[in-house]
């Protein structure tokens, strides 16, 4: 069932541009309410100072870092997060991704940016040997058969993918590209189940006026087909 969970993202992340754990998002520069004046600029110094050591990437510098948040969570740890995921995407290294506390920033999950980063690059299946589990070997040769399938316009190269549930998602991605493109060339019943309602809402709204095309827009679920259908 993991292999299965992670289908969609597998398939959306090959087009998608990955992006660091930057400070803000993880919620460490907000400010305690009632800190005096000379707190706050203590605190913003500080988070500067990360934010600096971050960009020029020496991972052993934030062994230098003393100082917590105000909710706890060590920047030390935070300036060794955003290195290592950095370091592992720019040069393929898996052994980057062992640096990571495994809390804030999974393991795993930077392990899965690699490998997909690296099929999109070199857009070879030998890049799937190298991968750190059998599990995620699995998810990109999936990855792979799915890129080709969808860039070939061709849902026989689906074949390739042995899991049922994943080729038939292969299927509906090369769908959905022809869909977009052109959407009186795909029949809606020649999608999976889920995603029948989706291309119904999608060809009506093409079909629609502004106000209408809007509102039956709203109403898919698959984020690619929302995206493409309100531009």
């Amino acid at each position: 069932m993991e292999d299965k969970k992670y289908l969609k993202v597998i398939f959306a992340v090959l087009g998608m541009a990955v992006v660091l754990v930057a400070l803000s998002q993880l919620g460490l520069l907000k400010k305690k309410g009632g800190e005096k004046g000379d707190e706050k600029t203590w605190r913003a110094e500080q988070e500067q100072s990360v934010a600096g050591l971050i960009r020029a990437g020496d991972i052993t510098k934030c062994d230098d870092i003393s100082y917590k948040a105000a909710d706890g969570i060590a920047y030390k740890t935070v300036c060794i997060n955003n290195i290592a995921l950095k370091k592992a995407l720019e040069n393929g290294d898996y052994e980057w991704c062992k640096k990571l506390d495994d809390k804030l920033f999974s393991i795993a999950d930077c392990n899965r940016q690699v490998v997909f980063a690296k099929l999109q690059k070199e857009n070879n299946l030998s890049v799937c040997d190298s991968a750190p589990s059998p599990e995620l070997k699995d998810q990109c040769i999936m990855g792979y058969w799915n890129q080709k399938a969808v860039s070939a316009n061709d849902e026989v190269i689906c074949k390739n993918i042995t899991d049922a549930q994943a080729s038939g998602a292969c299927k509906d991605n090369v769908l959905i590209e022809q869909l977009i493109k052109k959407p009186s060339s795909v029949q809606c019943t020649q999608f999976s189940e889920g995603l029948k309602n989706d291309c119904e809402q999608f060809k009506l709204a093409k079909t629609a006026t502004s106000t209408n095309r809007f509102a039956s827009c709203r109403t898919i679920l698959h984020p690619q087909l929302q995206f493409a259908c309100e531009r």
